[in-house]
This record gives structure tokens, sequence and C-alpha cells, in this order.
């Protein structure tokens, strides 16, 4: 079974309580295990991974029921991939806004965003981002 992610599936229409968005990227959190990598990443494939991440945000959405979560990763250190495919979805899609949640390495509470460094971790560099929908959600397009 394929399936397209970044079409929306109305059959999902508030079906799920959460969703994980954990999209394609550059994998530049990754480097430390394959510093070669970033040799090997151009400008242009940065521009494709954000919309290919926001279709992918925004098709994911349209699941998420009222009261529940819409979660969004990737393992990137990159802003055009993180801190701007959000603020664009969230700019796009007023009936959603961050949340806050407890970062799951520090146990801090974070304000809807935040990175996992991999510093000291042994990890790959991660971004998470938890936003959650108003009461009303509107029908897809």
């Amino acid at each position: 079974f394929e399936r397209d992610s970044a079409a929306p599936e109305k059959r999902w229409l508030n079906f799920f309580d959460g969703v994980l968005v954990d999209t394609p990227c550059s994998s530049s959190g990754a480097w430390r295990r394959n510093p070669d990598a970033r040799w090997r990443l151009a400008d242009e494939e940065i521009k494709r991974f954000h919309e290919l991440q926001f279709q992918i945000l925004k098709a994911s959405a349209i699941a998420v029921r009222p009261g529940g979560a819409l979660l969004y990763a990737t393992c990137s250190v990159f802003k055009k991939e993180n801190e701007d495919v959000i603020t664009r979805f969230l700019s796009e899609n007023s009936n959603f806004h961050l949340s806050t949640f407890v970062n799951p390495c520090s146990g801090k509470t974070v304000n809807g965003m935040t990175y996992i460094e991999p510093w000291g971790k042994k990890s790959d560099a991660i971004f998470i981002a938890k936003m959650i929908p108003d009461s009303v959600k509107a029908s897809p397009s």
C-alpha cells in the first residue's frame, strides 16, 4: 500500500488523538556519525526539504482531533527545516498553536519547540515541536 504523505487523507479527518510527523530531512543532525555528508548537501536540497516537510505536516494535521496533539520532528539542525516550517504552518493554519511539553532529555518544560542537542548524549541532534488544534478544525481543502 503506497500513499503520498503530502496529500491529505480525508478519511482520517479528526481521527487521531496524536499524530507524529517525522519528516524526511537533510539529516544534518546525524553529521556526528556521517561527517562527510555535510559536503554533499546543496542549498537547493534544503529548500526542497522545507517544501516537502511543510506539505506533509499540513496533510497530517487534518487527522488530529480537537484536544489532540500534532508533533513534528526532524534530525536536522537547520532553521529552514525546523522553525521556518513550523512558523509557516502556524501562519497558514490559525486553528493550531504551539503547546508546552517536557523535553525528554532535560526534564524541563519548553514552549512548543526545542532541540535535543547531541553533546554528551551519544545521540543525533533532534528538533521537536508540539502543536495542538483549537476546538474546531477546518475541513481539508
